[in-house]
């Protein structure tokens, strides 16, 4: 939708050593604005579907800023399932910008430290999280970009067998 402002004003101000108070100044609007805002849409993949104890499984979390504007300071937290909490994998951890396409890169990759952080909230829980909050603005995903993060998981060593749904 869009809007437009309209504002009126008084100043003070002294002319020729005369203090003239609640002067009106010229009111105004602006030309017609509209508000955008990004929206982010998430997909995770893996190139395995049969994962074996002590083998690290590659994923990519799929980011794509499906709104009109912007979206600076992002913070990707993925909820990692129960048998897949010991093995910390903020070392296997990247990420970059690429355009719509998934393919063309708009950034360099981005630097772990700098550009993003990683927070890994794992170990012995029952649940774990891994988080990526975007620092500077280098890590902003412009409108149709694709922030694209990699990384790697295991199975926790006391999985025996079973289904689990990542």
């Amino acid at each position: 939708k869009q809007f437009t402002n309209t504002s009126n004003s008084w100043f003070n101000k002294t002319i020729n050593t005369t203090n003239m108070v609640d002067l009106q100044a010229q009111p105004g609007t602006t030309l017609p604005m509209t508000l955008v805002v990004p929206n982010l849409a998430v997909t995770k993949t893996s190139s395995m579907s049969n994962l074996n104890v002590g083998t690290k499984a590659p994923y990519t979390i799929n980011v794509q800023n499906t709104g009109g504007s912007d979206a600076w300071n992002a913070t990707i937290t993925y909820n990692l399932p129960a048998g897949m909490c010991t093995y910390d994998p903020r070392a296997t951890v990247t990420a970059q910008i690429f355009a719509a396409d998934g393919v063309t890169p708009v950034s360099g990759p981005l630097v772990n430290g700098t550009d993003f952080s990683v927070t890994w909230n794992g170990g012995t829980a029952s649940a774990c999280q891994l988080s990526l909050q975007m620092l500077t603005a280098a890590a902003k995903i412009g409108p149709n970009q694709r922030l694209i993060i990699n990384y790697q998981a295991m199975l926790d060593a006391s999985i025996s067998s079973g289904t689990f749904t990542n």
